[in-house]
Formats: structure tokens, C-alpha cells, sequence
């Protein structure tokens, strides 16, 4: 069964009858995964002291970050009233919900390992996943349903704030009273709203009616190319330059010793909650300071620490972070 409502096509039916597969979604991709190149680069020479913290830790730098998210998740909503309207088959939607998926809990596994409680259990190709599926149905519903979702995945982070929510089963919803150390999360609330918000648009807009291209040339057709390979380059950009400024700063940088992961996910954390960046650097290097000295670092550190020990921990934030 296609996307859209009719019928099963022939091959042949296929190939003559869908549209032209339009340049202007990939190449807006492709300039969304440029900047999402530059904000990852920049996290990394901050990450391994080549530049210092401020800028990372910059209002500025967190919405360059949330502009670039919002540009990824609005194009997923395009792309699958897109793929509605060019009867594209089933079978494809859910062959890239697998690549998608396998993606997702690729990088977990891997940010566990090398990031301990940092770690991305729900960062944007999580959400994508997720969101990419409860979207469906507002292909076919009347555009006022569709609203009536894309507020309400707006409005309940700003109208509940529950600690029962808080827990770490509850932690991808985003309607905790707060969000938990990541190096990247991004709760299905209010991110989804964002891909209801493409379909929306594009349903209403039809922007299949404009074929032009953001870019002319050889720079068009870079875009282009990005843009059709956007998961594979989003997979092996950050493991390449990581380890290339690894490398870099073994051989470059004088001895100070950079951020570890914990401590870098809670200067994150704290800015994110609206703190400036001065005062989560205090706060931050107060924590560590005291998990050290109550041998709790190591089980910090690696996201290992017994229900007691966590406790512990969330004590001594409480007291790092008084005025």
C-alpha cells in the first residue's frame, strides 16, 4: 500500500506518473547538516581546549543548536507529505524507519561506552523515529486536526511539569521537571510538534509547485548530494573529526587536562536551564570537586552509581549550586 490513498501502481505506472524528485528539500538539508557539521566542531575544540568554554556555553551557540534541530525535524514533515503525494510505497517508509532506528541505537550504544552517563539515549534520530510514526495519520486528516496536535506537543511542556515524570523511564517525554544530563537530547515534547508543523505547511503551502534550487552550480548540486546522504554523513562526520581533533590535541595542546564528560554534560545541563555560563562553571567545577572527594567520581563519571550513591550526588549538586 502506497503513502497516499490510491491504489497499488505497476512499475511501469510508477515511473511515468511520480513526480520529479524535487532539489530543494535535500539541499535544505544539506545546509541544515553544514551547520550541524559547524556546531559539532565547535563543541569539539571547546570539548579539548583549543578554544574556551564561553561560546559553547553561549545563548547564541544553544539556539544556533535548536535552529538547526528545527530545520531537521520541519523537513521530515515535508519529506513525508512528499512521499504521500508521489504514492511512494510502503515498503520504503519502512525500510528507512529501520535504517533510522538502527542508527538511533547505534549512537546510544556508542555514547554509552565512551560518554558513561552523558550518553544520547534520545537525541534527534530518536526523536525523528519516533515522531515520524505518530505523524502518519495527519497525512490524510483534515489539516484541523493536525493543529490541534502540533499545540498541544507545544503546549504540555510549558503546562506540565510533573516529578513523577522525572524518572529515567519518563526522561524522552520532556514533562519532567527537569531535563537530565545529555550530551544531546532532544524530548519527543515539544520536538515533535516541529515535524507536525512540516506537515502541516506542506500540506497547506504545496511546495511541490516550486522546483527552483537554493543554490545554482556546482554549490546546488553539493547540497543535493548532502542532502540524499544526510544519515550516512550525520553517522561518520562526528566519530571522524573527533577523532582527528583527538589526535590533534594529543599531539598540540599543553597538558590541562579536558572536560570529562560528566562535567561537560552538566555545564550543558545547567546553561540549559537559562544559568549563565560563569555560574555553571563554578557549579560544575564545585560538583566534581566534591564527588572527588567523596570517591564518588569514577561512578559519576561512567554513569554507575548505586540508587544511594545517585542520591548522593544529587545532594552535592544542591549544594554547589546555592549562591
Amino acid at each position: 500500500m502506497p503513502l497516499s490513498t490510491a491504489a497499488t501502481p505497476t512499475a511501469t505506472q510508477l515511473a511515468s506518473a511520480r513526480p520529479e524528485r524535487l532539489a530543494w528539500p535535500d539541499q535544505l538539508r544539506g545546509l541544515a547538516l553544514a551547520a550541524m557539521v559547524s556546531f559539532h566542531f565547535t563543541w569539539d575544540i571547546t570539548y579539548f581546549h583549543f578554544i574556551g568554554p564561553a561560546f559553547a556555553d553561549s545563548l547564541a551557540f544553544r539556539l544556533y543548536g535548536h535552529a538547526i534541530a528545527t530545520t531537521f525535524l520541519v523537513l521530515v514533515g515535508i519529506s513525508l507529505v512528499l512521499a504521500q503525494r508521489a504514492s511512494q510505497p510502503w515498503p520504503g517508509y519502512w525500510r528507512r524507519m529501520v535504517r533510522l532506528s538502527f542508527s538511533a541505537a547505534a549512537i546510544t550504544v556508542a555514547t554509552y561506552y565512551v560518554m558513561g552517563k552523558g550518553f544520547i539515549f534520545f537525541g534527534i534520530l530518536h526523536c525523528i523515529v519516533l515522531a515520524s510514526l505518530v505523524a502518519v495519520p495527519f497525512l490524510f486528516l483534515p489539516l484541523g486536526f493536525g493543529v490541534a496536535a502540533m499545540a498541544l506537543a507545544f503546549a504540555l511542556p510549558l503546562l506540565i511539569h510533573s516529578p513523577t515524570l522525572d524518572g529515567p523511564d519518563f526522561w524522552w517525554l520532556g514533562l519532567g521537571t527537569h531535563l537530565p544530563v545529555s550530551d544531546d537530547i532532544r524530548p519527543f515534547l515539544p520536538w515533535a510538534g516541529m515535524v507536525l508543523a512540516g506537515v502541516l505547511a506542506a500540506r497547506w503551502l504545496q511546495p511541490w509547485r516550486w522546483r527552483g534550487d537554493l543554490a545554482p552550480g556546482r554549490a546546488g548540486r553539493g547540497l543535493t548530494f548532502a542532502g540524499r546522504h544526510s544519515l550516512a554523513i550525520y553517522m561518520v562526520h562526528q566519530p571522524l573529526m573527533f577523532g582527528a581533533l583527538a589526535l590533534l590535541a594529543h599531539l598540540t595542546v599543553t597538558p590541562a587536562p579536558v572536560l570529562s564528560a560528566f562535567e561537560s554534560s552538566c555545564r550543558a545541563q545547567c546553561t540549559a536551564q537559562g544559568r549563565d555560563s560563569a555560574f555553571c562553571v563554578r557549579a560544575c567545577t564545585c560538583l566534581v570537586g566534591r564527588l572527588r572527594a567523596d570517591g564518588l567520581w569514577q561512578g559519576a563519571e561512567t554513569g554507575r552509581l548505586s540508587t544511594p550513591q545517585a542520591r548522593q550526588v544529587a545532594n552535592e549538586a544542591l549544594v554547589c549550586i546555592k549562591p
